[in-house]
């Protein structure tokens, strides 16, 4: 059965974690939760957690670790505390909230702060676990441990921007119990480190003993030194002061013995006292020397001499600097420091050898070894002398004082003589001696021995302390000993202890004696003394004295010491001084020598003043007490408060005669006031133990009160200050003598009768009355005297208190204030005045009923005066501050209600006006609010009706609440307190809500009707919003327990405040119209507050407003616009969410249902609203999520933009969201973007000269003007972006307006260059183009603007599809990427998930740059690009079962077409997509292929242009080799041949009839596609790189076209003119010499297929040759261009004309050597023998078709088409006599009528032979490619129609010779290895290999010459392996065959391929290795050319 729990079982801590869902009703816990226990069960306890009160549950009993508490109200409604210090509960907590976030911290990467509260979290962990390591504390301790612990915290919370905690004692207070100002208080002094709060509270003023005084606790933990003897360690703190270096303590001394070590042991503790606070800031160091006791000189020998005594020798000396220590810098608790010992390198300045040290001067000592000689020390601070340490730090002396702890003096007084502290002690250092005449000549080794005598001989045991050690049993000191040294330094200072009752007769002795080496013996050879006391009884003078040395050589004659105290001791001596002696019968002075000393005298019992031990003596000689009392006032302070009873006693006996009475009234007051100072602040207390315990003069008070109104009355009478200007300091002390004084008399037996005490009475109302009339005179120089009174008065009264009735002090407080003039100038006398009345209000009088009623009034009246004059306000304000914690402590008495009444009645007002008129910013501002708000807590109900029930009319009444109401509003919008502040803002809050409560009633009553006021209105409903809206009562900011703990506390003020607007809305009734639309936009700042209690309420009054609106005006547009208005600003400050959202349009459309003739209306308006919300949400999560998210907010901003102009049509808003979308594609360097935002503001603007004003961007300006700078922003925006052609326009309309309205023609000139400058852009500079996406986001969590809509984005220039995804997830990290997912599957999805597509933009064929045939390429591809609407992609599925060999035969397309409403580049990077416009098309699989291979030939076209015209050397050729290879030898899905397979085949054709066109379009493509392969292979031929991958896409290249029968290029020619010289056969290019002659070039014509074809591409495809570079100038020359002289055709040429008007050379006569006709072209082919003249060709310069003297062309045709039979017009060659050689242009094929024919040049080099070794006459053969059907350079004039090239003819006509030759037509097509074409085998491969069509290892036919004819080698005779047919090639007799030209250096040789023919002897090598087929060479020539077999004719 459950019971209730014990009272000691109330309280626990979880210690393991709880699934509370594993029992039934289980209550979830983590370790550490604390839990309240309610009940209990056998193992089960039932409660619930602190953090969760709501919720109560069980869980195990040994899970919960119980703890002691305290319960109150036990019971049902008990609540629980953990009986642990307060603190302790306090900062548990505070690191669960330090925790949360340092997590965040974490997660915003802020690392300042994180470490911030890192180390807090450290030093508060350490403070704990200290506290709970120890069991037991001392109330200090606990109270030491508290005061930590609540630094830590708060340091912590300030370090963290966090609330202040206001405390009390380290105790958090009570605001219940406390007032504002207190709060106030308390808070200030937490916030600036003051304590005013504290001392306030004291009530007996008595000050307390500061502790100025710190000591230094040494632990000497390890010492070891390399040494045999004893020896002597003496540690003392040294001063470094840079003009007075010295030690500054006492020596404290540890002896050893030889070969022994120091261990830890408490004997060696040392405490260092009396350190004051400027030695903390001074350079302070621990001194140690260390000295050996042995022999005088060290042996090797380690015996010793025994019964001797040993030598005390100085051995090293080592320091530490412990400034950090003493300054706080460095913590050395427990921490060890290392000293290490050094030596001096000369023994005489031992000395000084730690100031050598300090100094680093490195050179005059040295460091011994570390290891073996070195000290370890333990140091600690502590504040407080000994006996402080022992009450405050009971743990160091836990068992009493540390056993053999030495404490060690200061050398002289510190700073600070504490009470008590009587010291006798006497200093005495040795400081050097001159010892030259001492009887030898010799140095001695010379000992200085100190002892203390009597005058009778007796020596004083221990007199003499060389160091504070426990053991000191040496009846003598002595110094240590220099070796052979008469002028010994020592500077070794020793302390003189001496009992007082011996100090009179004493003296010190020194005896000087010479140490013997060898003996170790001493023998005494002069002495000195000094006399401790001067006979007159003055201790000896402080400062350096130098003794006069007597000889003496026994010791025994120094046992009598009156035989030389009669002499002089040293030369200050003044009988040394008045006759020098020389000695007496006893001792003789040594000449000229001197010992020096210094002495210092550290005693309170003797003093060196002469004058002040006169006064001390006054009564026994009274004839000179006048000038003893003169003399008095002359003495040094540090020597009166030696003797401060003494000196007392002796004033006050000579006190009581009349004649010195005024004078020993002056020497008390100097005494008085000297106490007062700082350094003898703490003798204080002595002076009130003399008071209390010694003073016994019963009849001083007569005396004292005599002299204080003789003082003021010749002050007065003389009109001099300086008589009194010193006694009012004093007045507090010298009424504390009348009163003792007093109370002593009336003890007495005999003085008890009424007429002392009426003599009494009538002194002190004497006194007063003259302080009365001191106050009221007006004298100007009296005027320091009244101030200094009357800031003292108030001592004066507490101290008459124990004297006086409190009637009768009250009366004379009020006197003395109302004796001060009420118009007096003096700011210091008024603030005298007003402190003694703040003093009044603090003091005992105050705190009485009775006596305050006295008072009261008075401070009042005064405190309201000073008040209207702005007098001394922070006085007055503080004053007001006391007033209020008196009247606050003292709510249950009796005349409490009338003591607040007084107080409002007088002061309310007057504190609303100042507080209107004083400056906001001031110091006191918080100090002012505070009493205000004080004030108004004091208020009961009684007291606001009686406040308000005093104004007898409306207008004073309506005056003082409008006063109230604007007071309210500034605290409330003004940040009067720091943020941290929380507690102050809440109380002051609390009082205010009640205060207004109260006023609003009286509002409502009052001011409704005829006494209307919509001022004081307006100002209430907009300090109820204000306050309702501040930044501290927005609970959901705070973290959950501050929440909680401020809703317990103080409630949730907000929802009473609504209630409030609410109420005093509705009961305006009528007048509501009058706050329209005034009202509309605090009451939506006050409904965006985020609780949902307050939106229900103020929402519904909008509602009303639109009612009242319409009601009044038939429209409700006023509230619209201002609800729209207001919204950005609101929404912009973190306010408003999703609920808001919600809660409006529900609220708002149930409102709008009760009243339907508004009810369409008011949805549009809920509708815009909601819309506007949801956007300004939108873009306020984009700006809070940083500035990566750039698309983010430039969409959102976008979306604001258009809503403004389309929704509501707010220009002003409008333009503001313009200027901020710039801004955002400015910071992106999307300049294109941020023109066209900024051409949105432009468009809405006119040339005109209207007046604008001043916006966001510009400042005030015309119309025009401001158009004019937005067009050249956007210009030079456009420029920068690249998008000229969009700038172009503006810059034209700029020039009309420059040129025709302004006539500014240095803006039209500037303009112009300006457009010009865009137009040579377009053409000349490189701009990428960027891609298209189709972006969907899908998924709830978008935001709505997003939330499953597809936008088409446009992404950054070269940015691939990767790289746009991963800016996009860069955006938004939370979504994920899906490419197999639709988007129906997608929309209802938890999350967010993106779909990326790659579209392609869709352009309009009907713009005129793509019907217009002469633009050029640049200038179409950014329209291509730019100002795109429509959009298209892809998405290839299969159909049917798919053929894994030929998947093109089920590859289906599904072409979707996407469309947006603004052309991109817009005002965005992005547009939404229309749905209603999106189309989709399936294709079939022959249509995809047909778009498939279509678009290939595109993207082929498109790179070998790219290529085109650039030097290959120095760009990538990666992509041209990769895409021509991915065409010719397809590794994925087949290539063409796949298509081939599946579309080209009769089985399809006999399948799909309907598909005949198509499937002859897919073969036209592919046709056209080689065409175009030709020319990249032709332009990859060139490349040097990549042989071995040319050579094998040749062999699939050639496979390719013999699959589709093409047919080779023909080139028609006239016969030639005379030969030339002898030929020399170049198989790869030959040259022949001919007549001039013309030719014409026709490009060929492929039809496209319309469907498939490019927006701008016509209806034909024309194959252009590529361009090429010259060789010697590496240029770009186009091989179209050409001469253009017009055409002569010479005889036996014709001009052939088709259909579309163009020629075609041909050959009208001739010899044939064959023909026919080839059945695929319907050509027929002609062969030609023609004489010839044969060399090689040089390299052509550009744009040169012939050469300058003398060319020939021919032209091969092949001879049968079945044969595959060429002859020698197969090829054009151009020759001249002298080398003045160029390129003929390739010659394109073309297409006339059904007849295709394809042309190709072939050039050989000159003829001259040594042109072959010159590597620049080294040529390359070009092949053409396709290209547009227009130039691509427009720069050269293209050829025009039916135009032939004119061949210039030779300047000589040659013979003509024949030529035969046989060349294999495949070949021509063909491409060397250095890109020429394949034509005809080198002249050396005679080796017989297999001619005709190239092997796989592209071995070509060997040709032999057999006589005039060349021919294959071939075992078959005159056909090739693969059947291929030759001609003959006639030679004539003089024609010379020339060898190979060299390869070009640059370009290296490649392999050769492997023989085909293993059976075929080895080639010859040839003279000179060929770079233009990759040929197997032959080793050596063959002996024999063997005859080749011709084939037979056909």
């Amino acid at each position: 059965m459950w019971t209730a729990t014990g009272l000691n079982r109330k309280y626990g801590v979880a210690i393991y974690n709880f699934d509370g869902g594993t029992v039934p009703q289980g209550l979830s816990l983590s370790v550490g939760q604390t839990v309240h226990i309610l009940e209990q069960y056998p193992g089960w306890f039932r409660g619930f957690t602190f953090s969760n009160k709501g919720k109560k549950g069980i869980f195990p009993q040994s899970f919960i670790h119980l703890k002691e508490s305290s319960v109150n109200n036990p019971g049902k409604y008990e609540t629980v505390f953990s009986a642990e210090i307060s603190v302790v509960r306090e900062a548990i907590s505070v690191l669960r909230e330090w925790g949360l976030l340092w997590r965040e911290l974490f997660k915003r990467k802020d690392d300042v702060r994180f470490q911030k509260i890192k180390r807090n979290v450290s030093e508060l962990m350490e403070v704990l676990t200290n506290y709970l390591s120890v069991s037991e504390l001392t109330k200090d301790q606990v109270n030491d441990f508290k005061r930590e612990l609540t630094v830590k915290i708060d340091t912590g919370n300030r370090d963290l921007e966090l609330d202040l905690v206001p405390r009390v004692d380290s105790e958090p207070i009570d605001t219940d119990s406390m007032n504002v100002v207190d709060i106030h208080r308390i808070h200030d002094d937490a916030h600036t480190g003051t304590n005013k709060y504290q001392s306030r509270r004291r009530s007996d003023k008595i000050t307390k003993v500061l502790h100025i005084t710190h000591s230094l606790v040494v632990q000497l933990k390890h010492s070891t030194f390399q040494l045999t003897d004893d020896t002597e360690i003496y540690i003392s703190l040294y001063s470094n002061e840079p003009d007075k270096p010295r030690f500054i303590s006492e020596r404290y001394l540890v002896r050893s013995s030889g070969e022994q070590s120091i261990r830890h042991s408490r004997a060696l503790y040392a405490l260092f006292t009396d350190l004051g606070r400027e030695d903390l800031h001074k350079e302070i160091w621990i001194v140690a020397q260390i000295f050996r006791l042995g022999r005088l000189q060290p042996t090797s020998s380690k015996k010793t001499v025994t019964n001797s005594q040993p030598c005390r020798v100085g051995f090293g000396c080592a320091a530490l600097n412990i400034s950090d220590v003493l300054s706080g810098n460095m913590t050395c608790e427990d921490h060890e420091y290392r000293m290490y010992i050094y030596t001096s390198n000369n023994a005489s300045d031992f000395y000084q050898l730690h100031k050598y040290i300090v100094r680093r001067e490195t050179g005059k000592f040295t460091q011994l070894n570390e290891t073996t000689n070195a000290m370890s020390l333990s140091i600690r601070l502590f504040v407080g002398d000994s006996d402080q340490l022992k009450k405050e730090h009971p743990l160091i002396f836990s068992s009493g004082p540390i056993p053999g702890m030495t404490i060690n003096r200061r050398l002289g007084f510190p700073d600070v003589i504490l009470p008590g502290d009587v010291r006798n002690d006497v200093y005495v250092t040795l400081c050097d001696a001159e010892l030259h005449h001492c009887g030898k000549s010799t140095p001695k080794n010379i000992e200085l021995v100190l002892q203390v005598f009597l005058r009778n001989g007796s020596l004083i045991k221990n007199g003499v302390v060389p160091g504070n050690s426990c053991h000191n049993n040496s009846p003598a000191a002595s110094s240590y000993i220099y070796f052979h040294t008469n002028t010994p330094h020592w500077e070794e200072t020793f302390k003189l202890a001496i009992p007082i009752t011996d100090f009179k007769d004493a003296h010190l002795r020194i005896d000087i004696k010479h140490c013997s080496r060898e003996k170790n013996e001493r023998k005494i050879f002069a002495f000195c003394f000094v006399p401790l006391m001067r006979p007159d009884q003055i201790i000896i003078q402080e400062g350096d004295h130098s003794l006069i040395v007597y000889e003496c050589d026994d010791v025994n004659r120094l046992t009598l010491p009156g035989n030389y105290l009669e002499l002089p001791y040293s030369c200050k001596d003044s009988r040394y001084v008045s006759n020098p002696p020389v000695g007496n019968t006893h001792f003789m002075k040594v000449q000229k020598e001197v010992l020096n000393v210094r002495i210092q005298v550290c005693s309170m019992k003797y003093t060196q003043k002469v004058d002040l031990l006169g006064l001390l003596r006054c009564r026994s000689r009274p004839s000179g007490i006048h000038e003893t009392l003169v003399k008095f006032m002359a003495i040094d302070g540090d020597e009166i408060v030696k003797f401060l009873n003494d000196i007392l006693e002796a004033l006050f006996a000579i006190l009581d005669d009349p004649e010195y009475a005024t004078m020993v009234f002056r020497a008390l007051v100097i005494i008085i006031n000297l106490l007062s100072e700082s350094r003898f602040q703490n003798f204080q207390p002595m002076l009130d133990d003399y008071l209390d315990h010694h003073f016994s003069n019963t009849v001083a008070h007569e005396s004292l009160i005599a002299c204080l109104v003789k003082l003021i009355e010749q002050s007065m009478d003389m009109e001099r200050s300086d008589l009194f200007e010193h006694v009012p300091a004093s007045m507090s002390t010298v009424f504390k003598f009348i009163v003792r004084s007093r109370q002593l008399y009336i003890q007495l037996p005999e003085e008890s009768g009424l007429t002392h005490v009426d003599r009494f009475r009538a002194d002190i109302d004497k006194l007063f009355k003259t302080f009365n009339k001191l106050l009221a005179s007006r004298t100007p120089n009296l005027l320091q005297v009244q101030e200094l009174t009357l800031s003292h008065m108030a001592n004066v009264f507490t101290q008459l208190n124990q004297l006086v009735e409190l009637d009768d002090i009250g009366l004379k407080v009020t006197e003395i204030v109302k004796s001060v003039p009420t118009d007096t100038r003096s700011d210091t006398l008024i603030t005298a005045k007003l402190q003694l009345i703040a003093s009044t209000v603090n003091s005992e009088l105050f705190r009485s009923p009775v006596h305050r009623a006295v008072l009261f009034p008075m401070c009042l009246t005064h405190l309201a005066r000073h008040l209207r004059s702005k007098q001394k306000l922070g006085v007055c304000v503080e004053t007001l501050g006391d007033i209020i914690t008196q009247l606050a402590s003292e709510q249950h008495d009796s005349l409490y209600s009338d003591n607040v009444r007084q107080l409002v009645d007088t002061l309310l007002e007057i504190l609303l006006t100042v507080r209107q008129t004083t400056d906001r910013n001031s110091n006191r501002a918080g100090e002012w609010v505070a009493v205000l708000v004080g004030v108004l807590q004091l208020m009961r109900e009684e007291h606001f009706w009686s406040l308000l029930s005093s104004f007898s009319d409306t207008g004073p009444l309506k005056d003082f609440l409008n006063r109230v109401f604007s007071v309210f509003l500034e605290l409330v919008k003004t940040d009067i307190y720091p943020t941290s502040w929380y507690v102050m803002k809440m109380v002051c809050n609390l009082v205010l809500l009640t205060s207004i409560q109260y006023f609003s009633q009286t509002l409502a009553d009052q001011f409704i009707g005829k006494c209307f006021d919509f001022r004081l209105w307006d100002t209430f409903f907009r300090l109820a919003a204000a306050f309702l809206t501040q930044h501290c009562l927005q609970l959901e900011n705070f973290p959950e327990n501050k929440r909680i703990k401020t809703i317990e506390k103080y409630g949730d003020m907000r929802i009473a405040m609504g209630y409030a607007i609410q109420s005093m809305w509705d009961s305006l009734g009528q007048l509501k119209e009058k706050f329209i639309p005034f009202l509309v936009s605090p009451f939506l700042e006050v409904s965006l507050v985020p609780e949902e209690d307050v939106r229900k309420v103020i929402i519904p009054i909008f509602h009303n407003m639109m009612v009242v609106e319409y009601q009044r005006s038939a429209t409700y547009k006023e509230v619209e616009m201002e609800i729209i208005d207001k919204l950005d600003l609101l929404m912009g400050a973190n306010v408003g969410d999703d609920e808001y959202i919600d809660l409006f349009h529900s609220i708002m459309m149930e409102q709008l249902s009760t009243t339907p003739y508004i009810l369409e209306a008011g949805k549009k308006l809920v509708k815009s609203v909601t819309k506007l919300l949801q956007l300004l949400l939108d873009y306020r999560r984009v700006i809070e999520g940083g500035d990566d998210n750039c698309e983010k907010r430039t969409l959102c901003t976008y979306n604001l933009l258009n809503f403004y102009k389309n929704d509501v049509n707010r220009d002003e808003m409008y333009v503001k969201y313009i200027y901020r979308l710039a801004e955002l594609h400015l910071q992106a360097q999307n300049y294109t973007e941020a023109a066209f935002t900024l051409l949105l503001h432009a468009d809405l603007l006119q040339w005109s000269d209207k007046s604008l004003h001043s916006d966001y961007r510009y400042s005030l300006q015309k119309e025009c003007e401001r158009k004019e700078q937005l067009y050249r922003e956007i210009i030079d925006y456009f420029d920068q972006g690249k998008s000229w052609e969009n700038g172009i326009p503006l810059a034209k309309e700029l020039m009309i307006h420059y040129e025709t309205t302004w006539f500014d023609y240095a803006k039209l000139s500037c303009i112009l260059k300006e457009q010009a400058s865009f137009f040579d852009k377009i053409l000349n500079e490189f701009r990428p183009h960027p891609g298209y996406y189709l972006v969907g986001f899908y998924g709830k969590r978008f935001p709505a603007s997003l939330k499953n809509r597809e936008f088409v984005y446009r992404g950054l220039p070269l940015e691939r599809r990767s790289e746009f995804i991963s800016r996009l997830q860069h955006e938004f990290p939370d979504a994920t990427f899906s490419d197999k997912s639709t988007p129906e599957e997608l929309m209802n999805s938890p999350a967010q998930c993106m779909i990326v597509i790659a579209v392609n933009p869709v352009v309009d064929e009907l713009r005129p740059v793509f019907l217009e045939a002469e633009v050029p390429p640049m200038i179409k591809e950014f329209y291509e690009n730019n100002d795109i609407a429509t959009f298209t992609y892809e998405k290839a599925v299969h159909k049917g079962k798919v053929d894994r060999d030929n998947e093109f035969k089920t590859l289906w397309t599904i072409r979707t077409t996407v469309t947006i409403e603004t052309p991109l580049p817009g005002v965005v990077k992005c547009f939404e997509v229309n749905p209603s416009k999106t189309k989709v098309v399936e294709m079939s699989p022959l249509q995809t292929a047909l778009a498939s291979v279509q678009k290939k030939n595109n993207a082929l076209k498109k790179n070998i242009q790219s290529y085109s015209g650039v030097d290959l050397d120095t760009v990538d050729t990666g992509p041209l080799s990769l895409i021509l290879k991915g065409v010719i030898i397809p590794e994925v899905m087949g290539g063409t041949s796949k298509l081939d397979e599946a579309f080209l085949s009769s089985e399809y054709a006999i399948t799909h009839p309907e598909d005949v066109e198509l499937v002859a379009q897919l073969r036209s493509l592919i046709l056209s596609q080689i065409r175009i392969l030709e020319g990249g292979m032709s332009l990859h031929g060139r490349l040097k790189q990549m042989k071995e991958l040319h050579f094998e896409m040749i062999r699939h290249f050639e496979e390719m076209k013999q699959k589709y029968k093409l047919p080779s290029p023909q080139v028609t020619l006239p016969r030639m003119g005379r030969r030339g010289s002898e030929p020399a056969m170049n198989p790869s290019r030959c040259l022949i010499s001919r007549n001039p002659s013309e030719i014409h070039l026709q490009k060929p014509m492929i039809p496209i297929i319309p469907e498939y074809r490019d927006s701008n591409q016509p209806d034909y495809e024309s194959v252009e040759p590529v361009p090429s570079f010259n060789q010697r100038s590496s240029k770009p020359v186009n091989l179209l261009q050409t001469d253009q002289s017009m055409p002569k055709y010479p005889s036996g040429v014709s001009a052939d004309s088709t259909d579309d008007g163009d020629s075609i050379i041909s050959s009208t006569s001739g010899e044939s050597s064959g023909g026919g006709h080839d059945s695929s072209t319907g050509m027929t082919m002609n062969s030609y023998t023609l004489p010839t003249t044969v060399c090689h060709a040089p390299p052509l310069p550009p744009r040169k078709i012939l050469s300058t003297s003398g060319d020939s062309v021919i032209s091969t045709t092949r001879s049968s088409p079945t044969s595959d039979r060429w002859s020698t017009s197969d090829m054009d060659v151009v020759t001249t006599p002298n080398s003045d050689i160029h390129y003929a242009p390739p010659v394109p094929p073309r297409v006339s009528g059904d007849k295709l024919q394809r042309y190709s040049t072939i050039s050989t080099s000159s003829g001259n032979s040594d042109t072959s070794d010159n590597p620049e006459h080294s040529t390359e053969q070009l092949f053409p490619t396709s290209r547009p059907s227009h130039p691509p350079y427009p720069s050269t004039p293209p050829i025009p129609p039916n135009h032939p090239v004119k061949l210039k003819p030779s300047a000589a006509p040659r013979r003509p010779v024949d030529l035969d030759l046989t060349i294999p037509c495949h070949n021509m097509s063909s491409r060397s290895p250095s890109g020429g074409l394949y034509s005809h085998p080198p002249k050396h491969s005679l080796d017989g290999s297999r001619p005709g069509v190239p092997s796989p290892s592209h071995r070509s036919p060997v040709w032999k010459p057999q006589g005039n004819i060349f021919s294959p080698a071939s075992s078959n005779g005159g056909v090739g392996n693969n059947g291929t047919d030759f001609s003959r090639v006639t030679i004539p007799r003089n024609v010379k065959v020339m060898p190979t030209p060299p390869p070009l250096p640059e370009r290296p040789t490649p392999p050769p391929p492997p023989k085909s023919d293993k059976s075929a002897s080895p080639p010859p090598k040839p003279d000179k290795p060929t770079t233009l087929l990759n040929l197997e060479r032959p080793t050596s020539p063959p002996k024999t050319a063997p005859k080749p077999v011709l084939p037979k004719k056909s």
